[in-house]
């Protein structure tokens, strides 16, 4: 069964990389439920740097578990504590890889919906202090997953996570970076994206620079 295994949040800090200082949400703590969750974040999380992070579509970021011990085989150089990728929720049996744009998830008394992939920035190396993370991460294609609070309420770890498959047809979230770097190559996502009123609008305006590119 989909389940919320953990909930996390942080607040900036700062921590030394590469001998600059980088402040950072990425650190977080793993909270007790329930807990209420609001249109731009979950209560007690607050993000660093809202240019790249936060915002209505980039509230909550989800991780699996599985993708724990993916890394463990893959990458034992690292170490890894539950939550050290900078996750809000810590999912169980949830496949990010066919995750919609769209979808919407059910937990607890809240509703929240797929936007996009994790982008990862050098903070990601910074709190593993190595810097070819960065690199490994995208290569990894185990992203996480953004998601819109589409309805505030509250939730807490152990609650189930009911799915509802997105209406307008999309694509899987986990394509975008594909789209992005080959945009002739899918004109047809790009068109399907672009007819979808959810659509977060930097990535629509992104898409529209890339099919006119």
């Amino acid at each position: 069964m989909m389940s919320v295994t953990s909930i996390f949040v942080g607040t900036p800090k700062e921590i030394q990389f590469n001998g600059k200082t980088i402040t950072t949400s990425i650190y977080k703590s793993p909270i007790q439920g329930p807990i209420r969750v609001n249109s731009l974040n979950i209560s007690g999380d607050r993000q660093a740097d809202l240019t790249v992070h936060g915002g209505t579509h980039k509230a909550v970021m989800s991780y699996d578990d599985s993708n724990y011990e993916w890394w463990k085989s893959n990458h034992p150089e690292f170490s890894y504590e539950i939550g050290c990728f900078g996750e809000n929720l810590l999912t169980n049996s949830v496949d990010e890889s066919t995750a919609l744009i769209g979808d919407q998830w059910f937990i607890g008394s809240v509703i929240l919906e797929v936007t996009q992939p994790r982008q990862p920035c050098i903070k990601l190396s910074a709190r593993f202090q190595d810097e070819t993370m960065l690199k490994k991460y995208y290569n990894s294609k185990r992203w996480g997953l953004y998601l819109k609070v589409i309805q505030e309420g509250e939730m807490s770890p152990g609650d189930p996570i009911l799915i509802k498959t997105c209406d307008h047809p999309t694509v899987p979230a986990y394509l975008l970076p594909t789209i992005f770097e080959v945009p002739q190559s899918h004109l047809k996502e790009i068109q399907c994206l672009l007819e979808y009123e959810g659509l977060c609008p930097q990535l629509r305006a992104k898409l529209i620079r890339k099919s006119n590119a």
